[in-house]
């Protein structure tokens, strides 16, 4: 009843006190999709209402007690390690599980054991001259990609830089003015310039008409 919001448990009283207790598969399921939660929830919320309902709940107000202590468990674990790695000994998970519900009378499993260890920061490790080993992961060094057989290898050239090599412009220029170029320049024409002190003819005049 706690882990849902009060207004999905009025929801789900509601709906059970109306259908005198008892719920269809389907609207349990509408419940459950409404509210975003699951059907179980919706079931579980149903049997505690009905049980409240009843008087016969027997459940207690601040909710059940644990099964273990855990901050008792995890001090016997840490016992029990600290001894293992004196003896130079290593012990599974599922082993440290069956001793710790040997010895507090509750059955315990090997992922509860392993939530408490990390919990409460108990080492698993085997100590190797007074040390505790930590194991630690060798990066590699990547390996290089399979060359494919039909792919054709293209040789990588560096670029000339700006200003390395002449330009076109200059070798054409060194290439018409060498001897052994078969490209010949033509001559420059040059205009004549009029003297300063020639004469300039003057045009024959026209006849007269009549004459």
């Amino acid at each position: 009843m706690r882990n849902l919001p009060r207004e999905v448990v009025a929801a789900i009283e509601t709906a059970v006190e109306v259908n005198n207790g008892a719920l269809e598969s389907a609207f349990i399921h509408s419940l459950a999709k409404i509210y975003k939660t699951s059907p179980q929830a919706v079931v579980w919320n149903m049997k505690r209402y009905n049980k409240v309902k009843a008087g016969c709940d027997d459940r207690k107000p601040g909710g059940r007690p644990a099964a273990m202590d855990k901050e008792k468990a995890a001090e016997y674990i840490r016992i029990l390690m600290t001894e293992a790695h004196c003896a130079g000994e290593w012990i599974s998970l599922d082993k440290v599980a069956e001793i710790v519900s040997d010895h507090f009378g509750t059955v315990v499993s090997s992922t509860w054991v392993s939530r408490i260890m990390k919990k409460y920061e108990i080492t698993h490790k085997v100590p190797k001259d007074g040390k505790l080993v930590k194991v630690t992961k060798v990066s590699q060094a990547p390996k290089p990609a399979p060359a494919q057989p039909n792919s054709t290898w293209v040789p990588q050239y560096n670029l000339p830089t700006p200003g390395q090599y002449p330009t076109f412009r200059e070798d054409l220029q060194q290439a018409m003015g060498s001897p052994d170029s078969p490209v010949e320049l033509a001559p420059q024409y040059t205009y004549p310039t009029p003297a300063a002190s020639a004469e300039v003819p003057t045009p024959p005049e026209a006849p007269k008409p009549g004459s």
